[in-house]
């Protein structure tokens, strides 16, 4: 029998050791679970799931089982019935070819619709599916903003030239779809009517964001909106203050985002008094703040980034200024809009195709530093 020297039996024991470490660690990236071995990302689970793009928006139906779907900036949609599961556990499906998505909204497990860059609505009664599930109606010749559905059987969305647009029967084509011009806020110069983001905490009432200052309350939703905006202060348009996104769980309480800023209110219509500034960044060009969801008045997500790395900033008192909040990196890049169903899940999209689920956003609270963040 022919026994091999001591130095070639440990040679290829290292062999075999790296042989199983490496495919160890390609398991662990596929799964997701890598974010356990991390620790400025210990509270999260990140799922790289879109290769080459950005995911913009995520919306993650508010009853029942976990539905959550995210869109991108090259047209696809990202779903998923279990968040927390990793990369294995989301779908991606060619839905909008050679447009960008601007929003999405999951009503319900039944129900998402989402818009994009060529004023197109896409819908589907069964969002988890393939891109065959989806179907596309052409509704305005300008993008639109944002999306946001109280319920199934009414989705409002916004265009970037003023204009609100309601549907009743979202998923009923073109013609479901009425168009109101609606951003009535004065301006003059170069400034023009322009719709930011959109948010309904009940069927009956909607805000809009015009970018510039100005929210609308649109209301009469069925038919012809009607519109009544007020000033929410002054935001610096030059140096990139406008607003980005706005989350208004109940009708009495609105908080938005603008790259360094969140603005909160107790009374939306109230005009300018009515709202309080927190500056969570002092970040210039890349960076800041990218979007919020409230699960209630007493619980608020803000996600975005300072320099490269993804952050998320908590608020249990997010009406109370700038020492509420508290900040965390979850992930390795730019966080762009959340969604949170509930108190005990938080999912967002970043810059280089990854998902980020929070199992409890309530976690985050005091984990890491708060006050202002950022860099000149």
């Amino acid at each position: 029998m022919t026994v091999m020297p001591e130095c070639v039996q440990r040679a290829c024991l290292c062999i075999l050791v790296a042989l199983l470490t490496a495919c160890a660690i390609h398991t662990a990236k596929a799964s997701g679970s890598m974010v356990a071995r991390s620790g400025t990302m210990r509270h999260a689970v990140v799922a790289h799931v879109d290769a080459h793009h950005a995911i913009v928006g995520v919306s993650c139906a508010p009853r029942g089982p976990s539905l959550c779907v995210a869109v991108d900036d090259a047209g696809d949609v990202i779903s998923s019935t279990q968040p927390l599961g990793g990369a294995r556990a989301w779908r991606v499906a060619r839905v909008d070819p050679h447009h960008a998505f601007d929003g999405v909204a999951c009503p319900s497990r039944s129900l998402c619709v989402a818009v994009d860059d060529a004023g197109n609505v896409l819908s589907s009664r069964h969002p988890s599916g393939r891109a065959s599930a989806w179907q596309r109606a052409h509704i305005d010749a300008r993008p639109l903003m944002g999306v946001a559905c109280p319920s199934v059987e009414l989705c409002v969305s916004a265009d970037s030239y003023g204009y609100a647009l309601t549907a009743t029967r979202p998923a009923a084509g073109p013609k479901a779809w009425i168009t109101t011009f609606a951003d009535l806020a004065p301006r003059g110069g170069w400034i023009v009517p322009t719709f930011e983001s959109v948010a309904c905490p009940s069927v009956l009432l909607c805000y809009a964001s015009n970018g510039t200052g100005y929210v609308a309350a649109l209301t009469d939703l069925t038919g012809v909106v009607a519109s009544q905006e007020t000033p929410v202060g002054r935001i610096d348009v030059v140096h990139g203050e406008q607003v980005f996104s706005m989350s208004c769980p109940t009708v009495s309480f609105c908080v938005e985002t603008t790259q360094n800023q969140l603005l909160s209110s107790s009374d939306p219509t109230g005009g300018a008094s009515a709202w309080t500034s927190a500056r969570l960044t002092q970040t210039r060009g890349s960076g800041g703040l990218g979007g919020v969801s409230c699960v209630a008045t007493t619980l608020c997500v803000v996600t975005g980034g300072i320099g490269s790395a993804g952050y998320v900033w908590v608020a249990t008192h997010p009406n109370s200024g700038q020492k509420a909040w508290t900040h965390t990196q979850v992930d390795n890049h730019q966080l762009y809009g959340p969604s949170c169903p509930s108190l005990h899940l938080c999912v967002a999209g970043d810059a280089a195709g990854n998902v980020v689920a929070v199992r409890d956003p309530l976690s985050l609270h005091g984990a890491s530093g708060g006050g202002l963040t950022g860099s000149r």
